[in-house]
């Protein structure tokens, strides 16, 4: 299998929709994007905001 990083700009580019993933943040590697989305939310995060990694090491 080949591993390939994913091309977040392109995927900016494509979504069509009005709020989903306005707000993306893209990590080579973080412990859970779960814990990453619950810190952003308490930080008051906009709805839709997409979490994307790479590699989850816990979660």
């Amino acid at each position: 299998m080949k591993n390939r990083s994913l091309n977040i700009e392109k995927l900016r580019k494509k979504l069509k929709t009005t709020w989903l993933g306005k707000n993306l943040h893209h990590f080579m590697e973080t412990d859970s994007t779960n814990n990453v989305a619950k810190a952003l939310a308490e930080q008051g995060a906009e709805e839709g905001t997409i979490i994307i990694a790479e590699t989850q090491t816990y979660g």
